[in-house]
């Protein structure tokens, strides 16, 4: 996790069974992105120990749940014999207790999610589209909409609980962001600030900005880069395992100054 990648994200801290957490959602306009800094020491994959994070939505936002349908998501260090941990896309079924664990998987696997141990503790990432492939089991979220949610964690086999809680009309809402102004037709960034747009002379020739991947392999921030021209994006940096972010164009497009993480280019 880069210094500033997740610094223009909506941001939570609490505390569940025990254990600090902090939490970052943000969206551009395909995707809602969450991550949760867990303060462990060991990130458990069973069988003996297993460390889970579930995330609930109340995808309608109508504080009733849970639904027939209510879109999930989770990493599970141990989701059983024959299984390898890691990211799971699920929904709800109607009436069902929230703690029971009966959710049913997604017929098609929307989003990735991935887990890592850093220096600061267990930091699990997620990416979700905003318009799922089916509407019968995904969220379908457009600018302006609020979706309900709510997250569960589970470390060391240990159930600490949910937040904010397990009363769907008492789920945190987040509301999906507007593309910056301007920029609707290219990838806004995602954690890298405002896209960057040199003047030209008055005629903004370049526009830069962070983003993040799409696949499981490539969570990384990377900079990208297009004019207001209408040129098309191209993509400037890929490092596996770091983050480029906060670039800022010179006048004439023709220089980056970008940071990195966790080491300099």
């Amino acid at each position: 996790m880069g210094p500033g990648e997740w610094e223009g994200a909506s941001k939570a801290r609490f505390t569940l069974g025990g254990v600090e957490v902090t939490l970052w959602v943000m969206n551009d306009h395909r995707y809602i992105y969450f991550a949760l800094l867990v303060d462990d020491d060991d990130l458990d994959t069973g069988p003996d120990k297993v460390d889970r994070v579930i995330f609930y939505f109340d995808s309608d936002a109508d504080g009733v749940g849970p639904e027939q349908g209510e879109d999930m998501f989770a990493w599970n260090g141990f989701p059983g014999e024959g299984r390898e941990p890691g990211y799971y896309d699920l929904h709800t079924m109607e009436g069902s207790y929230i703690f029971s664990g009966s959710a049913v998987l997604d017929s098609v696997q929307d989003g990735v999610g991935k887990a890592s141990l850093t220096l600061q503790g267990i930091f699990f990432e997620f990416s979700k589209p905003l318009v799922g492939s089916s509407p019968d089991e995904d969220f379908q979220l457009s600018y302006g909409d609020e979706v309900g949610f709510a997250v569960r964690l589970s470390i060391d086999s240990y159930d600490r609980g949910m937040w904010p809680s397990s009363n769907y009309a008492e789920f945190a809402l987040y509301e999906v962001a507007s593309p910056p102004s301007g920029a609707a037709t290219t990838p806004p960034p995602t954690g890298g600030g405002q896209p960057v747009t040199s003047s030209g002379g008055g005629h903004a020739v370049a526009i830069a900005f962070s983003k993040r991947g799409e696949t499981l392999d490539d969570l990384d921030s990377d900079l990208w880069v297009t004019s207001e021209s209408g040129a098309p994006v191209a993509r400037l940096s890929r490092r596996s395992g770091a983050d480029e972010y906060q670039p800022s164009a010179s006048d004439d497009g023709s220089v980056i100054a970008f940071s990195a993480a966790p080491y300099p280019v």
